[in-house]
């Protein structure tokens, strides 16, 4: 007959053995010999015993949020003092503590170590992973190490080094969201204001997204772009502008606002304005998040692959993860929050 109440603990008394022999017998797990593990399954058919699902369920929740356990640091290598990168190495730390690494912050031209330097400190130190940051000094940088020593990941679009897998935004899915989220507001001649050095260090991919989106003549659509070097620029944007006469821009960042400020000045006529990278969670600058923790987490996901796999130095086939961005509304977009009021009202 069935015990009334057939429980792990039962079998356990019965047979005198411990809850975890019982257990790890139930679930097939090594550690059992046969003849008992065989005695523990008749007895548990014997006396009605059935595993619980909820239980399991939540046993193996538990099993899962435990704390990993240490396995190796990484390296997260600065290649340059003016990049900035805070919200890659806090995703990329978040990342790498769930899955058991350390990750270590590296800033070789504290102390004056060239790729060559760092390459022996991080061999010494016996780190074999590493992330290497963008480096925004100039168009298309490289930064070398001792590759064979290393699994190495790089971060952003900027260094140019071959044979090394890549975590980067994804800057033409994003060129064209903004260019759709504009047009949906009504904008028809949106002109591309873009860095020239971070047209470069992207490769072209805004301007590529540009051309087979913004659906304007060859002619008109060139002389919608414009490339500038730096805040010195502004007197030549203002005319441009008022030559070109667009009624939407599409900037690469958010500080780009201030710019259109200037052409309401001298422009009764309001200029609506999306960012391709909008980085303050309360701006009113309609635009595009990059998320850049988020590559940071990928690029962590990558190397521990490759750290898994024993995967060290120069990949024949390296591939590239393109970490997509989200959609910020703003009042920068008047027209899309004009129309916007006006569905609500039911004009």
């Amino acid at each position: 007959m069935p015990s009334p109440h057939p429980s792990l603990g039962l079998i356990a008394r019965r047979l005198d053995v411990s809850l975890m022999t019982v257990s790890r017998a139930l679930r097939g797990k090594k550690g059992v010999g046969a003849k008992l593990r065989q005695r523990i399954v008749e007895l548990a058919a014997e006396i009605g015993y059935r595993c619980d699902p909820n239980v399991s369920h939540v046993m193996a929740s538990f099993r899962r949020s435990a704390s990993p356990t240490y396995r190796e640091t990484i390296a997260f290598v600065r290649t340059h003092a003016l990049s900035v990168v805070d919200e890659m190495i806090a995703g990329a730390n978040e990342q790498a503590a769930k899955l058991g690494y350390k990750l270590e912050l590296f800033q070789p031209w504290e102390q004056g170590l060239t790729g060559k330097g760092m390459s022996r400190v991080l061999h010494a130190r016996g780190i074999r992973g590493v992330l290497l940051g963008p480096n925004s000094s100039v168009a298309h940088p490289r930064y070398w190490l001792d590759w064979q020593k290393f699994a190495v990941v790089l971060l952003g679009s900027s260094l140019v080094n071959s044979g090394l897998h890549r975590v980067q935004f994804d800057h033409y899915g994003a060129t064209l969201l903004a260019l759709r989220k504009i047009k949906h507001a009504g904008y028809k001649r949106i002109g591309l204001v873009i860095n020239r050095s971070f047209h470069e260090r992207a490769w072209h991919r805004q301007v590529a997204a540009y051309q087979a989106y913004v659906g304007l003549p060859g002619a008109e659509r060139d002389r919608l772009m414009f490339f500038f070097d730096s805040d010195a620029d502004l007197p030549r944007f203002l005319k441009w502008a008022k030559s070109e006469r667009p009624d939407a821009l599409l900037c690469d960042h958010e500080d780009c606002h201030d710019w259109v400020r200037q052409i309401h000045h001298t422009n009764p006529q309001e200029i609506g304005m999306a960012a391709l990278n909008v980085f303050r969670a309360n701006t009113p600058v309609a635009g595009v998040r990059q998320h850049e923790e988020a590559i940071g987490r990928e690029a962590v996901n990558v190397l521990v692959t490759q750290l898994s796999a024993g995967q060290l130095g120069l990949q024949p086939l390296p591939h590239t993860l393109f970490v997509p961005g989200t959609w910020h509304n703003g009042s920068s977009l008047k027209r899309g929050v004009w129309k916007s009021k006006n569905r609500q009202a039911g004009v």
